[in-house]
This record gives C-alpha cells, sequence and structure tokens, in this order.
C-alpha cells in the first residue's frame, strides 16, 4: 500500500513531466480533445448567430458660430451688466454654450422629450411590443426612467479636443433606425435650444422696454435701446437659423456593416477555449485520475 502511494506521489511531481509526454498524452486523446473543441466551436458559431446584431450611426458636427451682433451685445451689456443680469441676457462664452448643448442631448428631461415626440417607446421596447394589435404585451408600458436609460446607452457624445469636432454616436439593433434617431438628436437638440433661447430673449425684451419707461435719462435709454434692438436681431437669426446650436458636418448615413457582434471572433475565441480546456482535461485525468 505505501509502495503504491509513493507511487502516486511520484507521479504527481512536476518536474517529472516533459514536452514529449505530454504531447504523447495529447497526441493519443485526440479524438475527444476534438470533439470538446467541436462543442465549444459550435456554441459558439450558435451564439453569435443568435445575438442581437448592433449598428453604429455617427453624426460629425461643429458648434453653431454666433453672429458678430451678439459680440456687440455682450460689449453693450457689459457695460450695462447688472441691467443685463436682471434681464436674463446671455452673455456665456461659445465654450460654455457649447458644453451646455451637448449636456442636454444626455440630460433625463430633453431625452425624455424626444422619445415621446418621435414615439420611440415601441421601438426602444419592441420585444414588448405588438405590432399588430398595437398595444403592449400584458398591458405593460415601460416608463420613462427605463426608456431614458435605454436611449441613454444607445447614444455618446464626445468632443476632439484637437480640431474641436463634436460626435454623435447611435448603436442600435436596426441600421435605419441609428442613423435617423441620430440625425433627429441633432435636430431637436438644435429647436430645443433655438426656441429656449427665443423664449428668454422675449422675456428680456419686455424686461428692458418696461426699464426704458421707468428711466429718463438719455445715455440709459441709448444703451436700452442698443441692447432692446441687438436682442431683437438675436430673435430674428434664432428663428432663420435651423443648425442654432450644432452644424453638421457629416450626417448620419444607415450603416452597412455592424459593429457587434464580431462573429469571426467569436468562433477563433470558442475554438481556442475548446483546444485549451480539452487539453486540461486530458492532461489533468491522466495525471490525477489515472493510476
Amino acid at each position: 500500500m505505501e509502495k503504491k502511494e509513493n507511487n502516486d506521489l511520484h507521479h504527481l511531481r512536476p518536474d517529472e513531466f516533459d514536452l514529449f509526454e505530454i504531447f504523447k498524452i495529447l497526441k493519443s486523446n485526440i479524438k475527444l480533445i476534438a470533439y470538446i473543441v467541436v462543442f465549444t466551436t459550435f456554441m459558439g458559431i450558435t451564439y453569435s448567430l443568435n445575438v442581437q446584431s448592433i449598428y453604429r450611426a455617427h453624426v460629425l458636427m461643429v458648434p453653431a458660430t454666433s453672429s458678430s451682433g451678439g459680440d456687440q451685445l455682450a460689449s453693450i451689456a457689459s457695460r450695462f451688466g447688472g441691467l443685463a443680469s436682471l434681464a436674463g441676457i446671455n452673455m456665456s462664452s461659445t465654450q460654455s454654450s457649447k458644453t451646455t448643448s451637448i449636456a442636454i442631448i444626455k440630460s433625463r428631461s430633453f431625452t425624455t422629450k424626444f422619445i415621446k415626440e418621435r414615439a420611440l417607446l415601441p421601438i426602444i421596447f419592441s420585444d414588448n411590443w405588438n405590432l399588430e394589435q398595437k398595444v403592449w404585451k400584458d398591458n405593460q408600458e415601460p416608463n420613462n426612467w427605463d426608456a431614458y436609460l435605454a436611449m441613454n446607452g444607445a447614444v455618446s457624445i464626445s468632443e476632439d479636443s484637437m480640431t474641436g469636432l463634436i460626435s454623435l454616436i447611435v448603436d442600435w439593433d436596426n441600421p435605419r433606425t441609428a442613423a435617423q434617431v441620430a440625425n433627429d438628436l441633432v435636430a431637436s437638440v438644435n429647436n430645443h435650444l433655438r426656441q429656449q433661447e427665443i423664449k428668454e430673449t422675449t422675456k428680456s425684451i419686455k424686461f428692458l422696454q418696461d426699464e426704458l419707461s421707468k428711466t429718463s435719462l438719455v445715455s440709459a435709454q441709448t444703451i436700452l435701446f442698443n441692447i432692446v434692438e441687438e436682442q431683437t436681431q438675436k430673435i430674428m437669426l434664432a428663428n432663420v437659423r435651423d443648425e442654432y446650436a450644432f452644424k453638421v458636418i457629416d450626417p448620419a448615413i444607415a450603416p452597412q456593416d455592424r459593429i457587434s457582434p464580431k462573429r469571426k471572433q467569436i468562433v477563433f475565441f470558442s475554438f481556442l477555449l475548446g483546444s485549451v480546456l480539452g487539453s486540461m482535461f486530458v492532461l489533468v485525468r491522466h495525471f490525477y485520475y489515472e493510476d
């Protein structure tokens, strides 16, 4: 009995293993290894064919440049800063405006509004939507928070610090929908910011006109008239300019190739995994479970 135990211990000593012995063991069990490789490769192929395909649409844009009138307005307003601030006149820099515009695209309120306006709920949650009857399955309509999370996960926006170019990316399971959503997002945020600017500027003009009726100082009236004139021009510009926040350089088109799944890579790694697992199984079985 003691002799057999010593023999087992001898088998377990790693310094007794050599490449030639391992090669012989693997060669003698090549069929078993092949079965494992075929199984894992088949599972990889099955997974790659059944997993949902994702397509990426891309919009390239730059911040829309402000008119020279805006610079003149900032100069005038800076001399009458207190009143301009009370009137709600925006004298922020182009950089801060750009940051605000980018943040709005990813904001919950804008995203929720965009989903409702474009009727995207049945598209985002297509698995829960009965297309024929136009109703939700089990009468369970997704809530706004789930819709926001789904959309937020599909949309990304980034800026190239070297060129100043802004990239808006939408990943979707349908290439045409991906391109449509990407282009619609840019159009919607431009319209949202334009309408917001018109609304705020209109309030500012009303405030300034009220102030005009209260003062008799010619110098103050002159400054107020100039600010009102510039604000009026600002509204006119906003009404005629569609690309208010972002100017599109290259709009999104329906992508031809999917970004995932990478079927060739999945099959290759499945084959590699099967080879490793098969070899390990054969060696472990030989050295630790056979006398």
